[in-house]
């Protein structure tokens, strides 16, 4: 139902040199921005496996942090001592690029992570009246990085660029285990009428600075109508951040797994790269259906699976069936009882791996006609939702009616013979109604017949002029007792001969 797309379309550029954005927009692209896009498109490439240990088993690029508590540097002659604390393995590469406040690249560091993942980095050299500076880290994983802004006090100012969605993305057990971190799905949508996921893309930076949105090639549109339908990671603009430090943007994101990132710019040409933040997006509720007893039958005694007749419980089998392909293992909720009145939950299975979930449900009819009403409620791995409320007729007097084939497609004329395409179609009806006549309304026809003395009737309709032909034709077959009560049973009749 959704797929992913790398971060393959952040502009690149050589250093020194403005690069094209994806929407047009000129920005300045020094080259640690161009071996971002690299990064991170290596570190959506590992999404979906399981461990870190080797590149088989990844669930994420590897995690690059600046820690402030053991850095809390003292500048000594304009340097000062840096600390990171990543996933990597133990003797796992890190680059430190120190950037002016000009944004011009000053230097490049590297190191190697300790057994603990520690990098240091020694005498950093912090001018006034500070850096920026970028790490990048490689390991089996992939490529992570991590970018803060350095007083030449020696103070951390913070990483001045980071990316947060809201409302924040949902918690999921289900897709955590694949490595997606958030859904984002109908419980949380502020605006569920709307079509796709409406959330706002919040950036974390300095007052004055500038923040260029990112998300990755999928159908999300900006609300303003920017960035629709391109095929690559695309800009959804600027926006300049306010007294708070926020720049935000309201987003409409379609189903699919999405990532979005910021680029902050500062007044001096200096550049820090958020974080992406990865979701899926997913509002879709899955299809339900009640496929047991069929909506819009009349329950009859031929309902009650117990084998012990004319008893006063019945014994129904209820199955619902939702064909989506993420519904597998997902709780089930039923309830019965009488419309308009309470009703009582039912034990039910889990939905299976075909999305089908089966039980059995006590009903006592009575001498009467009455009303009952099945509820079934399914959900997907987003944990959205899809509720059936069905009323039948209970008929304790009433003819059962089977359709005993076709039972599946037909893909044969049955009358080659005359015009336009036929199909048979085979009921059965119990005793008491073995000479009453049985008919049918079709979408295509309305055929009728009695039965024979052992309850079988044949109809035949029409359901297409010419071949080829592929048709669905909805009937429903009733038949009357003397005793002036009807039963009906519905069935969709599906013909194809076309290859």
């Amino acid at each position: 139902m959704w797929g992913g797309s790398l971060y393959s379309g952040i502009p690149k550029a050589s250093e020194g040199k403005p690069a094209r954005g994806a929407i047009g927009t000129t920005i300045w692209a020094p080259a640690w921005v161009a071996a971002w896009a690299a990064a991170w498109a290596a570190a959506w490439a590992t999404i979906g496996a399981t461990g870190c240990s080797d590149p088989a088993e990844c669930t994420s690029a590897p995690s690059i942090a600046f820690d402030s508590s053991v850095s809390s540097p003292s500048v000594t002659g304009g340097t000062t001592n840096i600390q990171l604390q990543t996933s990597l393995a133990a003797g796992d590469e890190v680059e430190l690029e120190v950037d002016g406040a000009d944004g011009s690249q000053l230097t490049t560091l590297t190191g190697m992570a300790a057994a603990d993942g520690s990098v240091g980095f020694m005498g950093v050299s912090v001018p006034a009246p500070g850096v920026t500076l970028h790490a990048t880290g490689h390991g089996l994983c992939g490529i992570g990085r991590a970018s803060i802004a350095v007083s030449a006090t020696g103070s951390i100012v913070g990483s001045a660029c980071t990316l947060a969605l809201s409302p924040a993305p949902e918690a999921n057990a289900y897709y955590a285990a694949t490595g997606i971190a958030g859904v984002l799905s109908s419980l949380s949508d502020p605006d569920p009428e709307t079509p796709g996921y409406q959330t706002t893309v919040q950036v974390t930076t300095l007052p004055g600075w500038t923040a260029e949105l990112f998300e990755t090639a999928q159908a999300t549109t900006a609300v303003d109508g920017t960035a629709s339908g391109l095929p690559d990671d695309v800009s959804l603009g600027m926006v300049t951040a306010a007294a708070d430090g926020i720049a935000a943007k309201p987003v409409s994101v379609a189903d699919g797994q999405i990532g979005f990132y910021a680029i902050c710019h500062g007044p001096s040409g200096n550049d820090l790269a958020s974080a992406p933040t990865m979701v899926l997006a997913d509002t879709t509720p899955p299809g339900c259906a009640l496929t047991a007893p069929p909506p819009g039958a009349t329950l009859t005694p031929g309902f009650d699976t117990d084998g012990v007749p004319k008893n006063a419980t019945w014994l129904l089998d209820v199955t619902g069936h939702a064909g989506d392909d993420d519904v597998a293992g997902e709780p089930v909720t039923l309830m019965t009882g009488v419309p308009g009145g309470p009703l009582t939950a039912v034990p039910v299975a889990d939905a299976d791996a075909n999305g089908t979930t089966t039980t059995m449900v006590t009903l006592i009819p009575g001498s009467a006609p009455s009303m009952y009403e099945i509820d079934l409620q399914m959900r997907d791995h987003a944990g959205n939702t899809c509720a059936i409320m069905q009323p039948y007729d209970v008929e304790p007097k009433g003819c059962d009616i089977q359709v005993v084939s076709p039972t599946t497609t037909v893909t044969q004329d049955a009358d080659p013979i005359q015009d336009g395409v036929q199909v048979d179609i085979e009921l059965k009806v119990s005793k008491a109604c073995v000479s009453r006549m049985v008919s049918a309304t079709c979408d295509h026809g309305s055929p009728s017949s009695f039965p024979d003395s052992t309850g079988i009737v044949h109809l035949t309709e029409t359901v297409c002029q010419t071949e080829p032909c592929h048709a669905q034709d909805a009937c429903t077959f009733h038949v009357t007792r003397a005793n002036g009560v009807t039963s009906q049973v519905p069935a969709t009749i599906v013909f194809s001969d076309v290859e």
